[in-house]
């Protein structure tokens, strides 16, 4: 079984680390990631990560529309590009980590059975600033 995530980003150099370490320990295989026009080193850090994951990154071109048409825009090209190629593509935010409670992702679908569509409810944790 082929896993992958696909997010798009936006100045997120300094999570985007620890959110691949997160996701690739719970055993997704790849990361799609869409680039949404960053200004700080998030493309720098991307190149850096591929070094050692598997990452297919891709620039959004175009910025003249909202953010929720660029989002679902780069949704709908990774399932054209990539969809042959994975069993399972997820679709996050950076600021979303996927806790499985010591599953990997492989044994956690493997243990649904035969379903065609995953969902995972929020649970949003207190911060410092609320």
């Amino acid at each position: 079984m082929k896993t992958a995530i696909c997010l798009v980003v936006k100045n997120e150099a300094v999570e985007l680390p620890y959110w691949i370490a997160w996701h690739s320990s719970l055993g997704f295989d790849s990361f799609i990631i869409y680039n949404d026009f960053s200004d700080d080193k998030t493309e720098e850090v991307i190149l850096s990560l591929k070094k050692g994951f598997d990452i297919r990154y891709k620039r959004n071109h175009v910025n003249r529309d909202r953010h929720d048409i660029r989002q679902i825009r780069a949704y709908n090209d990774a399932l054209t590009c990539y969809g042959q190629e994975f069993d399972w593509i997820a679709f996050f935010d950076a600021d979303e980590y996927l806790d499985l409670y010591g599953k990997n992702i492989k044994s956690y679908l493997t243990d649904l059975g035969d379903v065609s569509l995953v969902a995972f409810n929020w649970r949003v944790l207190k911060t410092p600033w609320f």
